[in-house]
C-alpha cells in the first residue's frame, strides 16, 4: 500500500508544479481578418475587435485606426459583457474609433476565451477597399486596459485587415 500511495503523491506534487508555475498567457488585442472581401463601394461589413484572454480587467479603451478614405465607420456595439452596469464611451474621428468602458462597482472581467470588446459596423467608400486596423498604442488617445486599481495592465496588438488581397 505504501508503494501506491509514493507514485501518487509524486504525480500530484508534479501536477501542482506544472500548474503554478506554468506562465500565465499574454493578453493580445486583436482586429479581425477579414482578407478575401471583394466588394463593391457601398458594401457593409461588421469588424469585431477582441482579445484572446483578459485578467481582472476594470476598465478599457480601444482606439482602432483604419483608412478613412476606404472605410466609413457607420455605428459601433459593445458585447455584452462589458454593457452592464458600467459606463460606456465613444469617439468618433476622421481615421479613427475610440470606444471606452469603465464598470461601476469595483467590477472586473476575467476571461480565459476570446472576448469581443466591441464591433463596429462600417460601410466601404470604394470599389475593392482595403485597410488596416490598426489597435492605436500611442499618441493622443492611446488603447489602455487598467486592472481593479486603475493600473495599467500590459497586451500586445495584432492588426486587423478588411480587403480583397491578402
Amino acid at each position: 500500500m505504501r508503494q501506491a500511495l509514493i507514485p501518487s503523491i509524486a504525480v500530484l506534487v508534479i501536477v501542482v508544479f506544472a500548474i503554478v508555475l506554468m506562465p500565465a498567457r499574454a493578453t493580445t488585442v486583436s482586429g479581425p481578418d477579414l482578407s478575401g472581401s471583394c466588394t463593391n463601394s457601398g458594401t457593409g461589413f461588421n469588424a469585431a475587435f477582441t482579445a484572446n484572454t483578459l485578467s481582472r480587467v476594470m476598465a478599457w479603451q480601444l482606439n482602432v485606426t483604419f483608412s478613412a478614405s476606404a472605410v466609413a465607420p457607420m455605428s459601433y456595439s459593445v458585447s455584452n459583457s462589458f454593457t452592464s452596469n458600467s459606463q460606456i464611451m465613444a469617439k468618433n474621428g476622421t481615421g479613427y474609433y475610440m470606444v471606452g468602458v469603465a464598470m461601476n462597482g469595483g467590477v472586473t472581467y476575467s476571461s480565459s476565451s476570446t472576448t469581443t470588446f466591441f464591433t463596429l459596423n462600417f460601410k466601404t467608400k470604394v470599389y475593392h477597399a482595403q485597410t488596416l486596423f490598426d489597435i492605436a498604442t500611442g499618441g493622443p488617445f492611446p488603447s489602455e486596459l487598467f486592472g481593479s486599481s486603475f493600473d495599467s495592465l500590459s497586451f500586445n496588438t495584432e492588426s486587423g485587415y478588411y480587403g480583397c488581397n491578402v
